[in-house]
């Protein structure tokens, strides 16, 4: 982290004994990597700017011999000391990050950093949904192929004595997110039941681009955080408490699951919401 700093922060001289010479961001310059070869002779490789800066004489800071091309770099730096403002010890030296502020956060880092990052909108949908945060945050891990699915067991590694295979069917198929939420036969009927199809061909992220398109509801997200929620509920029960899976028992933990969400939706929209659930 001191290192992530030092290279985030630039600092405008003005004493010069709190920069590092070699490793801080001096009016947009690292030394090291200006100086690489000249660095390997350097004395005192954490030498503040004003202790160097200050020297009677400056070669007195490297061992010698040198290499020609460290020599070389020893007078192009002469020249840079030569014509660098003077500094000045009543004047303090003014730190900045990179992102034009003076003061530290990790979230200010972190949006710095991932600046030209744009994540597919399906995650800002998940987290702009009106679903309990624990819902969020599993919504989130089965699109980013992080639930503890058994094929993640076996990427993880983990020796699992009954196999890999999806516990729900009898298909010999590997149980994978794609698999588990979207594709075998009996999870295919539940979405249908509910007027939600696939598009078989395309990844997770983009099957739930296209099956919003043609969901006649505006609350589609929330519909499908929550019936993957049930099904990962029904898988859980069928292979640690041995309850066999239904469309009768998940469509009703479904629409109980539902209702306990009115609370957090607008009313105006709650009977538009049950006139929904009871026409299943």
């Amino acid at each position: 982290m001191q290192r992530l700093a030092q290279i985030e922060a630039n600092c405008t001289p003005g004493r010069g004994d709190t920069v590092s010479f070699w490793e801080d961001l001096i009016n947009g310059r690292i030394h090291s990597s200006v100086y690489p070869n000249l660095l390997v002779f350097a004395k005192d490789q954490n030498i503040s700017l004003w202790k160097l800066k200050s020297a009677d004489d400056l070669l007195s800071c490297f061992r010698i011999p040198m290499t020609r091309q460290a020599y070389n770099e020893f007078l192009d730096l002469q020249s840079e000391l030569a014509s660098m403002a003077e500094l000045s010890p009543s004047d303090k030296d003014v730190w900045t990050f990179t992102w034009g502020q003076p003061n530290y956060s990790s979230s200010t880092y972190y949006q710095y950093q991932f600046r030209n990052l744009q994540a597919d909108r399906s995650f800002s949908w998940i987290w702009k949904s009106k679903c309990v945060p624990k819902i969020k945050y599993f919504s989130w891990l089965l699109l980013n192929d992080r639930l503890n699915t058994r094929n993640m067991l076996r990427r993880r590694r983990k020796f699992l004595e009954e196999g890999y295979n999806c516990a729900l069917c009898q298909d010999g198929v590997e149980e994978t997110v794609e698999h588990l939420f979207f594709d075998f036969s009996a999870v295919v009927c539940r979405w249908f039941s509910l007027g939600i199809s696939w598009n078989a061909e395309a990844s997770p992220v983009h099957k739930i681009h296209y099956a919003k398109l043609e969901f006649s509801q505006p609350f589609f997200m929330e519909i499908f955080m929550m019936g993957a929620w049930c099904l990962w509920n029904e898988r859980n029960d069928f292979i640690f408490n041995n309850k066999p899976p239904s469309l009768a028992t998940w469509k009703s933990a479904f629409k109980a699951t539902v209702k306990s969400h009115l609370v957090r939706i607008k009313q105006n929209l709650h009977q538009s919401i049950l006139n929904w659930l009871e026409a299943l």
